[in-house]
């Protein structure tokens, strides 16, 4: 009987063994998977980085250029006005960064800003921008801030 109770727990111990290498094996697995997860998350976040960048980028030279004669944001007032009489003078529009629809309909772009603007670290964005703070209405995570008035 002593040798069946040695091959019975023997057997059980073997079975325990097994068990713990299997959960050790799947909590190698899913740990691998996490790090893939978590490295493909960075590469994402990195990409959508650069796509804001350029976004803005693209914006504020568009907002620029329509400083002379217009743009859809401002209107084209300055467009029929012509510049060959000294007497009349085109007013150059000025654009603030409310005027940012593109770049201001993007959460992780204000989140950004809100970080540069409580001095941590937000990310690739340079620029100096006015105080964007939420309505008194309720709102979803993903509205645009609005600046008060």
């Amino acid at each position: 009987m002593t040798a069946e109770a040695k091959n019975g727990t023997s057997t059980e111990g073997q079975s325990a063994a097994a068990a713990g290498s299997s959960k050790k094996a799947e909590y190698d697995a899913l740990k691998k998977k996490l790090k893939e997860s978590i490295a493909k998350r960075n590469n994402l976040d990195d990409e959508l980085t650069k796509i804001e960048e350029n976004i803005f980028s693209k914006e504020t030279q568009y907002l620029a250029d329509g400083t002379t004669h217009g743009n859809i944001i401002k209107g084209f007032e300055n467009f029929s006005k012509t510049n060959s009489s000294s007497s009349t003078r085109v007013k150059k529009i000025q654009f603030t960064d409310e005027d940012r629809i593109f770049s201001l309909s993007s959460s992780t772009y204000v989140t950004q800003l809100r970080k540069l603007q409580a001095g941590g670290d937000g990310g690739g964005f340079n620029t100096s921008t006015a105080s964007l703070e939420e309505e008194d209405e309720p709102s979803s995570d993903f509205s645009t801030p609005r600046k008060k008035r």
